[in-house]
């Protein structure tokens, strides 16, 4: 297992010598160990449990693939990742189809190659299917979305409009209503997930006295990970932000610069409890539930993103600039575009090339002609000179699928197998490729 420094260090070294930088690493240990924590932490304490990995968190085949051999389903929210998974190889009866705005064509894709489960997000979406699985002939498995206080709006039936919306849909003859689906938000506390699932199971109940037995309870994901930071107090900042902007307008600009001056720049870390600390509470309330409402125990699906592939990625950037004068900024060759995620969080970042005991403390940003291109306002690390590697950490969830081709083309992907070897999944772009749709606009060589 990949879990000290040296090893770290030892590995980027090699990597940054023969595939350059930017790059992306991945390491297949990390993956597995991730997956098989979060499995075990609620197959201990439920005894049906599908883990579905959220595939937009990180869909490089690379990714699925592991993850596939080693027994996770996998969800999506697209015809794009279903098209990528099949092409992959992966069975159609391990992916689960969720999303918004499904269009008739990708329910058409989706039903045709008979995929698990489709969790309907509305009424519409339902009438589709049907029309869909009228047309092919097939009945189809589906599980419908609900919103409640906790969750996101914008997805979803809202609790209260639920029941009717289950009495409607198992009046169509070409779909078969088996399951719940909810996904709260992000970085979701343990209270949260009870209040949510008491509500569940209530409707659960209500289903049942109705004759619709739900037989696959989907939570969603939004667990949050380790070793993920903030700048500074949000909110403090937040408040300054708009107070400085009012002075502003009024002229005082000396009281908005003295306000400004008090925002907090240090990074927060904050104390997540541990995954088995969700299963337990979240099992223990389904337990209780289910035997107080006298329920037939439902598979518990659950469909984690960033806490399976976040830590088992980072990103490696050379240094190519820097500037010293009241601060020490150092300018590397990656930036905002690879790693979005830095705009608002905290990573480790290590000096791989200097390992002097000596630590000074610098501005991190990348090579974009932008203004928010920073990667590390306060960036402690030994001495940083021109060519140093720098490695980030924790970068593997979204970064990679929202990474852009804004001015500079994507890094390249680098998996580090569980057996040492080192394999290019994915090669750097070039400009051909950044240009190739634009094709006829360019003039023809002569």
């Amino acid at each position: 297992m990949k879990n000290k420094q040296l090893d770290f260090r030892n590995d980027a070294r090699r990597i940054a010598s023969n595939f350059g930088t930017p790059t992306y690493v991945l390491y297949e240990s990390l993956l597995k160990q991730n997956y098989k924590h979060f499995y075990n932490a609620f197959r201990e304490n439920w005894d049906k449990v599908i883990v579905s990995y959220s595939v937009k968190t990180n869909y490089l085949p690379a990714v699925v693939s592991i993850l596939n051999s080693i027994g996770a389903s996998l969800e999506i929210v697209s015809e794009f990742e279903l098209y990528l998974l099949l092409k992959v190889g992966i069975s159609p009866r391990k992916i689960i189809f969720n999303g918004p705005c499904k269009t008739l064509k990708e329910l058409e894709f989706a039903i045709k190659n008979g995929v698990f489960l489709i969790n309907a997000d509305s009424s519409s979406e339902l009438e589709n299917i049907d029309k869909v699985g009228k047309k092919q002939g097939k009945v189809i498995d589906v599980g419908i979305k609900v919103s409640t206080a906790e969750t996101w709006k914008k997805f979803g039936i809202p609790l209260e409009y639920a029941e009717d919306v289950f009495k409607f849909s198992s009046q169509l003859k070409n779909i078969r209503v088996r399951g719940i689906h909810i996904h709260i938000g992000t970085n979701v506390s343990p209270g949260i997930y009870i209040s949510t699932l008491e509500k569940l199971s209530a409707l659960m109940r209500n289903l049942q006295e109705i004759g619709i037995t739900i037989n696959f309870l989907d939570i969603g994901g939004g667990f949050p990970c380790q070793g993920i930071g903030r700048w500074g107090n949000l909110y403090k900042n937040l408040i300054i932000n708009v107070l400085s902007k009012r002075l502003r307008r009024y002229k005082l600009r000396f009281l908005a610069k003295y306000l400004e001056s008090l925002k907090s720049e240090k990074p927060i870390f904050s104390d997540i409890p541990p995954v088995e600390t969700y299963a337990k509470k979240i099992c223990a309330t389904l337990k209780k539930k289910v035997h107080e409402y006298n329920l037939p125990a439902p598979y518990l699906i659950l469909e984690p993103g960033k806490i399976i592939v976040n830590s088992a990625g980072m990103l490696l950037v050379s240094v190519s600039e820097i500037k010293n004068y009241k601060e020490k900024w150092v300018l590397v060759d990656g930036g905002i575009n690879l790693a979005r995620s830095l705009e608002s969080e905290v990573h480790r970042v290590m000096n791989v090339t200097n390992e002097e005991k000596k630590i000074e403390t610098v501005k991190l940003a990348g090579p974009l002609c932008y203004g928010g291109d920073i990667l590390a306002k306060n960036a402690k690390l030994p001495t940083v000179r021109e060519g140093d590697i720098i490695e980030i950490f924790d970068i593997g969830a979204y970064n990679i699928s929202q990474s852009m081709q804004f001015i500079k083309p994507r890094a390249s992907v680098v998996l580090v197998q569980e057996n040492g070897e080192m394999k290019e999944v994915r090669r750097r772009e070039d400009y051909e490729d950044i240009l190739r749709l634009d094709s006829p606009f360019f003039r023809t060589e002569t």
